[in-house]
């Protein structure tokens, strides 16, 4: 499969998510969508009245999590969303037994990313990462590596008195080449062409104070001679330092942190004895929200620890990210 026929493929779905009709071709309203002789009057709340008659006015919040989404954790909101980042990879390989270094390699990768609303609380997502090694310690004839991922967000009725929120999720993803950038399975360091898919289930704390999600997901990435099956799970917090720190003036600090860990365990054909893959992953993030809070300016750290058949591996990862919520009201 070639990059030029993954990037069309690419395009095919940024555009029809773009471009996707309302299911009632009527109106958009926040989160619903008004039918025939309707018009929105709340956009935030999705009310629809009759065209002249009146309209109530209760203050809410729509368009955009209360929580700063980590880049590998899944999140249970379906809102429109636009991003991009670039990133700087730092990889070191070491032998299990004596901890000595066997190899090396770093590079950059750049992604890019778009949420869109489907219909009522369903949502499609898309990411293409390229990747470009710059450094390596026993050059490859290979240098360039790419990745396309797609899936499917379904946010269900929130339990428990509407303070936790979840959501069904369905992924694929492929790639070829080095990989510095993230994979759907997230133990795989293979710079093979792989296929991967999951199912998966994401659990949000809904709260203000400070907004945890969390996932886990069990799938399958396969190449032409090896099928593993993963288990990839996770969790995320956040929180608006503008809650606590104020300026001079009285304006919240428009200012948030967040942090996650990810855990990747690795069921492999390749292993018939010993300890089978696994992978932990560390990450957090200083945000800065901009233009009326649509959009999220931030920087992250990531730290990776993998345990592979013949080696130990650390990656460390250092994100400037981007995400533009267009359809905010807040």
């Amino acid at each position: 499969m070639t990059r030029r026929f993954l990037t069309s493929i690419f395009t095919a779905l940024a555009l029809f998510t773009w471009h996707a009709p309302s299911p009632a071709l009527a109106e958009r309203c926040g989160p619903n969508d008004c039918g025939k002789g309707t018009t929105c009057c709340n956009y935030g709340c999705g009310i629809c009245t009759p065209k002249g008659g009146a309209c109530i006015l209760p203050l809410c919040l729509w368009g955009r999590p209360r929580w700063i989404d980590a880049e590998h954790v899944p999140s249970v909101d379906a809102f429109d969303r636009a991003g991009a980042s670039v990133a700087y990879t730092d990889l070191k390989a070491f032998n299990h037994g004596q901890g000595l270094r066997v190899g090396s390699m770093s590079g950059v990768s750049s992604r890019v990313r778009l949420v869109r609303r489907l219909a009522n609380n369903l949502a499609m997502r898309s990411k293409l990462t390229a990747s470009k090694v710059t450094g390596d310690s026993s050059p490859a004839d290979v240098t360039f590596g790419y990745s396309l991922k797609f899936g499917f967000t379904k946010v269900l009725s929130p339990l428990f008195n509407k303070f936790l929120g979840w959501a069904l999720l369905a992924d694929a993803g492929w790639h070829d080449g080095p990989q510095l950038g993230h994979r759907l399975a997230g133990v795989a360091l293979s710079d093979r062409q792989v296929f991967s898919y999951s199912l998966g289930l994401a659990l949000g704390d809904l709260r203000q104070a400070v907004p945890t999600t969390a996932f886990v997901r069990v799938g399958q990435s396969q190449d032409k001679s090896v099928t593993d099956s993963f288990i990839d799970a996770g969790i995320a917090v956040s929180t608006r330092l503008g809650r606590y720190l104020y300026w001079f003036g009285g304006k919240p600090v428009p200012v948030g942190l967040r942090a996650h860990y990810r855990y990747s365990y690795q069921l492999s054909d390749e292993v018939l004895a010993g300890p089978h893959p696994v992978a932990h992953e560390f990450g957090g993030g200083l945000y800065y929200f901009a233009k009326k809070n649509h959009v999220r300016v931030g920087v992250d750290v990531e730290a990776s620890f993998h345990r592979l058949l013949g080696a130990n591996v650390h990656m460390m990862t250092y994100l400037v990210n981007v995400d533009w919520y267009w359809d905010a009201n807040y």
